[in-house]
């Protein structure tokens, strides 16, 4: 496979939904970002683009992790979900740290699984990421009051956007994905995208060699941990849980497509792991439909790419 970064740089604020509209995340999940495809696939071939981006995912050629913090050419990854012995281990106000800790700079790897990383340095690295605001809008529908309500929005900080990796078999894969990209940089990503919210602008990096040695190794004798949302197959289940350490997490939403029903529907209701979940015995992932007595079908992605975690 080869392995390609893209960022999003964001020119506006986003609103990334998690439940309420008064809500909002900062992260974008591998299977919100794959729904954004799909969505500007249909825009630009209809059908036939959908099938072909689920056709890719489905063959194993195109892998989508989750977006992750980046500054400047400092990328950020989820904290693996590992037991690991720190400094202090019986510092209360340490564990306390590393607790709330996400994410860590991807050159604090190694400390981090050695132990001999510092929590509170590494949380003050992403103290400028961004920030919440709450924006009034208003509901206007011909004959009644207008309804004002709250919505969520994140603005990221100077020099910080997300980034996410592409994993492809051949450059056919990768110059469609950048096409359907390219045209969601003027529709914008999340939610409230009427309202301007989601504008970014694209730009790409190498991956870096610490990044490429650990992706995918496919050695059975160390934990990988999930760079994005995902799930396995059933039958594979008992195997993938052992010896495991992850957390799962709820993934809904409703349908953005105006053919699928009269009116809006929400998707069926999926539980995941989420990333950073550590496994010893890696998985291939499922792509689901997520749909429920619509027009059409709903995907929704579930397909990890790994990253070696030696301990």
């Amino acid at each position: 496979m080869n392995y390609e970064i893209f960022k999003l740089r964001f020119q506006t604020g986003v609103h990334i939904g998690r439940g309420k509209l008064s809500d909002v995340g900062n992260i974008i999940m591998a299977d919100t970002l794959f729904s954004a495809l799909c969505q500007e696939a249909v825009a630009l071939y209809g059908e036939e683009g959908v099938q072909k981006l689920v056709r890719y995912v489905e063959q194993n050629e195109m892998l989508l992790t989750d977006t992750m913090p980046v500054h400047q050419n400092s990328y950020y990854i989820p904290k693996p979900m590992l037991r690991i012995e720190h400094g202090k281990s019986g510092d209360s106000s340490q564990k306390k740290e590393f607790k709330e800790l996400e994410y860590i700079r991807l050159e604090s790897l190694h400390n981090y699984l050695n132990g001999n990383l510092n929590p509170v340095e590494e949380r003050n690295s992403m103290e400028d990421f961004g920030k919440t605001e709450i924006r009034t809008m208003a509901s206007v529908i011909e004959g009644a009051d207008t309804k004002p309500f709250p919505v969520g929005v994140f603005r990221y900080g100077e020099e910080w956007g997300l980034y996410f990796i592409l994993a492809y078999a051949k450059s056919e894969i990768r110059e469609f994905v950048e096409e359907l990209l390219m045209t969601l940089e003027l529709s914008g990503i999340g939610g409230k995208r009427s309202a301007g919210l989601g504008k970014f602008t694209l730009d790409y990096a190498k991956m870096p060699e610490f990044f490429l040695e650990r992706l995918n190794t496919g050695h059975s004798d160390t934990y990988h941990m999930a760079l994005s949302v995902s799930m396995a197959e059933e039958t594979e289940l008992e195997e993938v849980l052992q010896e495991a350490q992850y957390s799962m997490i709820r993934r809904s939403g409703f349908v953005a497509s105006y053919t699928y029903a009269e009116s809006f529907r929400r998707k069926q209701d999926f539980f995941m792991f989420r990333a950073g979940s550590t496994f010893k015995h890696p998985f291939t992932g499922i792509v689901q439909d997520a749909s429920s007595g619509g027009s059409h079908a709903v995907y929704r992605y579930g397909k990890p790419i790994f990253l070696e975690v030696k301990l």
